[in-house]
């Protein structure tokens, strides 16, 4: 059989053996409502934040939607872009990407960007999810997660800019900690889902990434700031 023809036949075996149309789950799963009620609630019970629309600022595209991500005292994090809907001069899939990266020492908060590429309804309706367009959604949120809750000193670490990612290789996950130590003497420990890396003892303009102790039980946490962490004091690049 042609690997092209795999959805076609996994389709018809649902359908057979478990009576699941595919076509008609989609009705349960509008865009808006997966992303609101679902990815963002989901965020806001694991890590305590809350995303806000913003919109008085404008994306690169009328269908871009900015947001913006805020600690449960409304300390701003971040902002958030999501771009789901295709359009002709936009190639397709789904990835997550940054235009402005995390960094303690250039002062800077981040500006994440999710991307898909949903068939947007011609007719108003709202645009209906197949579940691997949900799964898909909230997967590059999680990337999202990484680069938004970034706490370094220096943006070459910043978010998903370390050796493996922890939403892309689950199975891999070993539980090891990268330690960043600043010259001020601070440090923060996050958990990221990556093999050890190798220190660079002759170049003291990079932090030495080493394996410290075991990450506690709840390793969710870990992806968290520290609360006694103070938020950078610059906004986004002179976006308010």
């Amino acid at each position: 059989m042609d690997g092209a023809d795999w959805p076609y036949w996994e389709s018809k075996l649902r359908e057979r053996d478990y009576s699941l149309d595919a076509e008609e789950l989609r009705r349960y799963f509008p865009l808006d409502r997966v992303l609101r009620d679902g990815v963002f609630y989901a965020a806001e019970r694991l890590y305590g934040i809350r995303v806000e629309p913003r919109p008085d600022l404008a994306g690169y595209a009328p269908d871009v939607d900015v947001w913006e991500v805020k600690e449960a005292d409304g300390t701003g994090i971040g902002l958030f872009l999501t771009d789901y809907y295709a359009r002709p001069s936009k190639r397709g899939g789904a990835w997550m990407s940054g235009f402005v990266e995390q960094s303690r020492l250039l002062g800077l908060r981040p500006v994440i960007i999710n991307v898909m590429s949903v068939t947007k309804p011609t007719d108003g309706s709202p645009a209906l999810l197949t579940l691997d367009e949900v799964t898909t959604m909230f997967h590059e949120f999680g990337h999202a997660l990484h680069g938004l809750l970034s706490d370094v000193r220096y943006p070459t670490f910043s978010g998903t800019n370390v050796p493996r990612d922890y939403v892309e290789f689950p199975s891999q996950i070993n539980e090891n900690w990268a330690l960043e130590s600043t010259k001020t003497g601070r440090s923060t420990r996050r958990f990221f889902a990556t093999m050890p890396a190798t220190s660079t003892p002759g170049n003291p303009s990079r932090p030495n990434l080493s394996t410290p102790s075991p990450p506690p039980a709840n390793s969710a946490k870990a992806l968290r700031r520290p609360s006694t962490s103070p938020p950078p004091s610059s906004t986004w690049r002179g976006i308010p």
